[in-house]
């Protein structure tokens, strides 16, 4: 499987915008997931309850 603009934590969820990644934790409670770039570099981040973390593509 591909992982690109993927995120292992099935409560989280990545989208990719031309420049930049959208993150989104969909809970009430925080969460940990390994997120994953579209060229498949990867990054552990913790996500606030229904934060959304911004990550400007490198």
């Amino acid at each position: 499987m591909d992982k690109k603009s993927y995120c292992t934590n099935n409560l989280t969820e990545a989208h990719f915008y031309g420049d930049r990644y959208a993150v989104t934790n969909n809970t009430a409670e925080e969460q940990v997931t390994e997120f994953y770039d579209m060229k498949g570099n990867s990054k552990t981040l913790t996500l606030k309850p229904y934060e959304i973390k911004w990550i400007k593509e490198k």
